[in-house]
């Protein structure tokens, strides 16, 4: 049984997400955002966004911080 629709190669041990995958993620988000919005109201889905948006920022800047610090000690 072949799995390529999927984007899994067995034989190389890779895993893609085909475009169509992505595309129906991407929908489903969007679909799901315009219900929060609905059931919250607007005010409510700008904090939200908020919040996720500056516990992204930490994550992604915790991130860089671990990453350069690694580089840092295989530097030295």
């Amino acid at each position: 049984m072949s799995l390529d629709w999927l984007g899994l190669d067995l034989s190389n041990g890779t895993f893609t997400v085909p475009l169509w995958v992505v595309g129906i993620v991407a929908v489903l988000f969007v679909a799901l955002a315009v219900i929060a919005v609905i059931r919250a109201g607007v005010a409510e889905f700008g904090s939200m966004i908020f919040r996720v948006a500056v516990i992204v920022i930490a994550v992604v800047f915790g991130w860089t911080y671990i990453a350069r610090t690694a580089d840092r000690a295989r530097r030295s």
